[in-house]
């Protein structure tokens, strides 16, 4: 059992708390940030599922998701938020990694054309989260959007930020 972060581990990279403390969902805007970001997650031994968003519609976003993560592929042409729900809240959490790390890429068109549907997602990540951490078991999700100006309501009980090394306060 893992949930719990240790004082060493936050002494090492805080920026790594930072994300799951602010609710487990986190904005990523550069390629290079996030790149940075994957390869210190995986230097702390987080298993990490990359997912491309190739398209701007819910039904495909959806798919990518179910195929990164090895879940079945789900009905055809509808999405079922109520089945990704059960299927990320049934994550298998390998005992021999930190935790779980999802990276959705190139959000931004999906944002645009669907923002409540990302919302859900991104909703359905953070109780997912909430749930796990209370196994000892970790869960993120990185939203990557190219688009700066993209912002998130409140999921899970707090509003997805960008990584405090990307923020509105961060020395850019």
């Amino acid at each position: 059992m893992m949930a719990h972060f240790f004082q060493s581990e936050i002494d090492r990279n805080i920026y790594i708390w930072q994300m799951f403390r602010d609710g487990g969902v986190a904005l990523v805007h550069s390629e290079s940030m996030l790149q940075k970001i994957i390869n210190e997650l995986h230097s702390e031994n987080y298993l990490i599922h990359d997912c491309e968003v190739t398209s701007e519609d819910s039904v495909s976003f959806e798919k990518s998701i179910r195929a990164t993560l090895g879940f079945p592929s789900g009905q055809k042409d509808q999405t079922n938020l109520d089945a990704l729900n059960d299927l990320v809240g049934d994550l298998v959490f390998p005992k021999d990694r930190a935790g779980i790390v999802v990276v959705t890429r190139h959000i931004q068109k999906l944002h645009e054309k669907e923002p409540g549907y990302l919302h859900q997602v991104a909703d359905i990540f953070a109780n997912a989260a909430r749930y796990h951490m209370c196994l000892g078991q970790r869960l993120l999700l990185l939203l990557q959007s190219d688009d700066s100006e993209i912002q998130f309501d409140v999921v899970g009980g707090f509003r997805p930020h960008w990584t405090i090394r990307e923020g509105p306060f961060s020395k850019k």
